[in-house]
């Protein structure tokens, strides 16, 4: 009976462990997937202030443009201004899309890593394997209260 008892034991604490395991492997996906998100909210937004800054831009611009007078616009104040902003943002977004795509790539990696198919059929037939054991073992302690 102890001996049963330190199987279903064993067998309890290596399921816990994978349980455990595959929790917090669940855990840093989930924070991974969060961040992504985050970061192409922030893109989004870049991208709107961006397109702000660029009609800003082409309004500031046409009325020179119509004129036939581009030279005048060398001498615009604010031109060179928003001319920085706008690469400053463009420089933002590539940013983070530069992370965005790293984070894809680790969890890539790491999901090609914990996912072989075949280490993981043998996983499961090995769990399949001992539950009927343990199953068969518990059939027979009823079996043997009965008596």
């Amino acid at each position: 009976m102890s001996d049963f008892l330190d199987k279903l034991k064993k067998g309890v604490e290596e399921s816990y462990t994978s349980i455990r395991i595959n929790a917090a492997n669940l855990k840093e996906t989930a924070g991974e997937y969060s961040r992504i998100a985050k970061l192409r909210f922030e893109m989004f937004q870049l991208n709107s202030t961006r397109d702000k800054k660029m009609a800003l831009l082409g309004s500031t611009v046409y009325p020179y443009l119509l004129e036939n007078n581009p030279q005048a616009l060398q001498s615009h104040e604010t031109l060179p201004i928003l001319l920085d902003e706008i690469k400053n943002i463009s420089n933002q977004i590539e940013l983070i899309q530069i992370a965005i795509n790293d984070i894809s790539k680790n969890e890539k990696q790491a999901y090609k890593k914990l996912r072989d198919h075949a280490k993981i059929r043998n996983e499961i037939e090995s769990l399949e394997k001992q539950i009927e054991s343990h199953l068969k073992e518990l059939k027979d302690v009823k079996k043997s209260l009965n008596k």
